[in-house]
């Protein structure tokens, strides 16, 4: 009952809030990306979870992570995250006597508001995809009627910590003249780096102020280097990002185009589950548009991938163990 006044009582508050002159978006801004990829890709990142011993052992726990996994499809079509301030509406995001970064209702389909006052400063995002996976995890553990705040923010750090541990992510960030910060311009991640799960194919992401480009596709080409025959058929091929940086040696802060470097790995598993793991270098040129905030033009390898070394292992153990 207590939820479900605080729910009603949301909802009528952001009907107040939302014609009082207080700011209100649904995705214009870094730090809404990351949310929305966070959100997007939370179903692989359970089962990442799942596939992880040490992740969220409890039995409850997984339970809980099932229900807001088979969720996740209603979720997503109601459109349940918005972005406000709550300048007009003092306490709107305060629970309990504490501030919060977001605050919602105990039913799947709810509203989640986040508080941008929490979410930015000095206009730089505060928040990367590991918060906003932990701060999703316990905001759709209110959805599954738990109302303890404490047990969804260690169940949200479990899977944080999961996704931080098999992702990396790579900002692109330039100097702010007037405040010693450095701005993130926009972010590269390759999401889901995990050694024991070669089935799957990572995904290549840029994440930018006003949108998300999975530039994964650009490399598929590389499968075809999974060498096939008769005697040994490939079972599963997949793609795998690593050691990404950026490229600084011909990078301009006012030039457009910025330099992405790292290695690729082509993994072909055959029917005996014999391994072969084909490794390249790349080096991609992503075009940019700089006004006030990057925005995303174009992207392209700068020449095909360098073959460097091929590792071949009887199973997928001996790979693990390499």
């Amino acid at each position: 009952m207590k939820r479900l006044i605080l729910f009603l009582t949301i909802v009528c508050s952001f009907q107040l809030l939302a014609g009082s002159g207080d700011e209100v978006r649904n995705g214009g801004g870094f730090a809404e990306q990351y949310f929305s990829y966070a959100l997007k890709t939370l179903s692989q990142t359970i089962d990442s979870c799942f596939k992880n011993l040490q992740c969220a052992p409890d039995p409850t726990q997984k339970e809980v992570l099932k229900k807001i996994k088979d969720s996740l499809d209603l979720e997503i079509e109601s459109e349940i995250l918005t972005f406000t301030t709550n300048v007009k509406r003092p306490g709107f995001f305060t629970v309990d006597g504490v501030e919060r970064m977001a605050v919602t209702g105990s039913f799947v389909g709810s509203p989640i508001y986040y508080n941008m006052k929490l979410l930015y400063q000095y206009g730089n995002a505060q928040v990367r995809t590991g918060q906003a996976i932990q701060s999703l995890i316990h905001e759709l553990g209110h959805h599954q009627r738990i109302s303890s705040h404490d047990y969804l923010e260690a169940l949200g750090a479990e899977v944080r910590e999961n996704f931080e541990n098999t992702m990396s992510e790579l900002p692109y960030k330039t100097k702010v003249s007037h405040l010693p910060i450095n701005k993130i311009g926009f972010s590269v991640i390759a999401n889901g780096s995990q050694e024991m799960d070669f089935d799957k194919t990572n995904t290549l992401v840029l994440i930018f102020p006003d949108q998300i480009i999975n530039i994964t596709n650009q490399f598929e080409s590389l499968l075809s280097q999974c060498e096939e025959n008769s005697l040994t058929p490939i079972m599963n091929k997949s793609l795998h990002f690593f050691n990404l940086h950026w490229d600084f040696k011909n990078d301009e802060t006012t030039s457009p185009d910025k330099f992405l470097s790292g290695n690729v790995m082509v993994v072909c598993k055959n029917k005996y589950s014999r391994i072969h793991r084909k490794n390249f270098s790349f080096n991609m040129k992503i075009k940019t548009l700089f006004s006030s905030q990057y925005k995303y033009l174009s992207s392209e390898l700068v020449q095909a991938p360098v073959y460097l070394y091929t590792e071949k292992f009887k199973s997928l153990r001996d790979g693990m163990r390499k």
